[in-house]
């Protein structure tokens, strides 16, 4: 018997590490659902800031986590090797507007546990050049097959101009 943990001996031992903090102190429930990147850094425990600024010059900075980026079923290839050969903790990007704007649906797709996408028309094309920049092929796998599922003569316009400026043929030519 005196090999044994008892509950009360659990609770003893974290006594000292109480004092401290809590994980609930830190992230309550209502914040569970949302993307850790969204969440405050001191929070979320950032460990990267990538600023993304358009070619209009708003600029916006996203607190990430290098584990989210680099690695899993959603990793980008880009990530993984500037984690590896830059030691910094942060990174700058210049890119169009429309892959600006969907820039924070790309981080929730690299977060989401499900592999959930927002993809609109609107975005679609910036989609699949993020995709394609940052070596995601699941985003890319995915993107494709909105694209094609939403791919008609009412949205087909706005296709053919964002895939003209990011320069990708085989949408233009869709």
């Amino acid at each position: 018997m005196a090999d044994q943990c008892t509950k009360f001996d659990a609770l003893k031992d974290l006594g000292e590490f109480t004092d401290h903090v809590l994980a609930h102190d830190v992230l309550d429930h209502s914040e569970a659902h949302i993307p850790l990147w969204r969440l405050d850094p001191g929070k979320s425990l950032s460990d990267f800031k990538i600023t993304v600024t358009s070619k209009s010059g708003s600029s916006k900075t996203y607190s990430v986590h290098k584990n989210q980026l680099g690695t899993g079923p959603r990793a980008n290839a880009y990530f993984v090797k500037l984690f590896t050969n830059s030691p910094g903790s942060m990174h700058q990007l210049t890119v169009l507007d429309s892959a600006a704007d969907a820039f924070p649906v790309f981080l929730d797709y690299c977060y989401s546990s499900e592999g959930k996408l927002d993809a609109t028309t609107h975005i679609g094309a910036a989609l699949k050049h993020l995709a394609v920049f940052f070596g995601n092929s699941a985003l890319f796998d995915e993107i494709c097959q909105f694209i094609a599922g939403d791919l008609n003569w009412q949205t087909a316009p706005t296709y053919y101009a964002e895939a003209d400026q990011f320069k990708l043929p085989n949408l233009t030519n869709a």
